[in-house]
């Protein structure tokens, strides 16, 4: 029996909040029978964590090399601490325009997106905010002194350095001047800069960036034919497929401030990603008085400049990206456990529109088919109009109403990709549909229903 274990110090729409979830390892079992490939493994460091690839394929060895090679690219682009990197050139200009790489240019897009969508609760401008407190510098520091006393800044301080945080000082703009909208669809083949209005407002992506990273090595090891495997960047756990034997992977949640093999409980899935934030990862705790003691982290509340106080001790989300597992995860903990719960995230956070629509056809006011689809935000494609279900009256399926519905879905969507969920790719399922069903003319009335 082969045992891997990886612990790490970290989202299907679907979310999930704990309010004692502080770390999770993934537990890995597998068989070493012959028909199955066994893992190999690359372990580096990266954006100050962890970062362990494994993948069911012996023979693909420089591939996970390449994958260490990718970290080191991107942390050389998105690093806020990183002499020369982009975003240390953005920090560094005064104001001026930054020309950026078609990743970073992605990256500020979305976190712009997410930070607009949360009503500014997260906001990449905090960087100045998180350099005052300093969260793991004075860990490191009180390692080494034993009599280290803990700096809190004073709010008149933390008052003065969120006077230049807000979102809205950073602005995205092309080789003309043109401020690029959240919803714009980028092209690798156009010149990005990036400028702050506010010359004393900094940017730290960190809140975003690793998972962006996840999914970007998820792109390029199924590029290169990998169908199982497991990306781990401290805290952000991506699964490619499953096991080789089809069982899923083990992900467990480990109790907070517990030992590091305490498990609560075991999550299987496949072709997932598993991200957690909470205030376990960067702490430390100081006795306010003899009653209480008060955890400061490094998830800041962007109204006061303080690490956030609530209920919670982690969340977890699980989703296919894990970028976007990485925005919802801090932003379900800032708004603490009330208020997450309450969270519907298709309307309230990913776009204004409701979780799913349905667009009906009828005739002589009978229903006789049906489109129900939702709207989602990918960063790499702006918007996307996802179709889950078709339907129409088997008396009708002659009659040209897949093909009226499509139409009409397609007629008030110009702008934005069609995916539909039996292929994820454009346009595929929807034209073996129009092939097979001719058009005829047919006195259809269409009207939407929100579910």
């Amino acid at each position: 029996m082969y045992e891997n274990f990886i612990y790490i110090s970290k989202k299907r729409r679907t979310y999930v909040l704990f309010g004692f979830i502080l770390l999770i390892f993934l537990f890995i079992q597998s068989c070493a029978s012959h028909q199955y490939a066994a893992p190999i493994s690359r372990t580096g460091f990266a954006f100050d964590t962890v970062v362990t690839i494994t993948i069911y394929d012996s023979q693909k060895k420089e591939t996970l090399d390449e994958c260490l090679m990718l970290c080191e690219k991107y942390e050389s682009l998105f690093s806020a601490t990183q002499e020369g990197s982009e975003i240390w050139n953005i920090n560094h200009a005064n104001g001026q325009a930054v020309s950026v790489s078609y990743d970073t240019a992605v990256l500020i897009q979305a976190a712009l997106y997410y930070c607009a969508q949360s009503h500014g609760m997260l906001d990449l401008t905090l960087h100045p905010i998180s350099e005052e407190w300093n969260i793991s510098g004075q860990m490191e520091q009180a390692s080494i002194l034993p009599d280290y006393k803990y700096y809190i800044p004073s709010q008149q301080t933390l008052s003065q350095l969120l006077e230049h945080v807000a979102y809205q000082n950073v602005q995205l703009i092309d080789a003309n001047g043109t401020e690029i909208g959240n919803n714009t669809t980028l092209s690798d083949n156009t010149d990005y800069y990036v400028l702050l209005k506010d010359s004393q407002s900094t940017i730290d992506l960190g809140f975003i960036a690793k998972g962006y990273i996840a999914d970007q090595l998820k792109s390029y090891l199924l590029s290169e034919g990998v169908k199982n495997a497991i990306i781990s960047l401290g805290g952000n756990v991506l699964l490619i497929g499953s096991k080789p034997d089809n069982t899923p992977f083990h992900v467990g949640i480990q109790k907070p401030f517990g030992a590091a093999n305490e498990v609560i409980t075991t999550l299987q899935k496949s072709d997932s990603s598993v991200v957690s934030s909470g205030c376990y990862e960067r702490y430390f705790i100081i006795d306010d008085d003899k009653k209480a003691k008060t955890i400061y982290h490094h998830i800041f509340d962007p109204t006061t400049g303080y690490p956030v106080q609530n209920d919670l001790l982690g969340v977890t989300i699980l989703s296919h990206s894990s970028m976007e597992g990485d925005a919802l995860s801090t932003y379900c903990y800032i708004l603490g456990l009330e208020k997450g719960l309450e969270l519907n995230i298709d309307k309230d956070y990913f776009c204004d529109k409701p979780k799913f629509q349905c667009l009906v056809a009828e005739i002589d006011g009978k229903p006789v088919g049906m489109i129900l689809y939702s709207y989602f935000y990918w960063a790499n494609d702006g918007e996307i109009l996802w179709i889950s279900q078709m339907f129409v009256e088997e008396e009708y399926r002659k009659a040209g109403v897949f093909f009226k519905l499509i139409s009409k879905l397609r007629e008030e969507n110009k702008d934005i990709k069609i995916v539909s969920c039996a292929t994820g790719d454009e346009n595929k399922r929807m034209q073996k549909i129009l092939k097979y069903y001719d058009a005829h003319e047919i006195d259809l009335k269409f009207y939407y229903k929100k579910l």
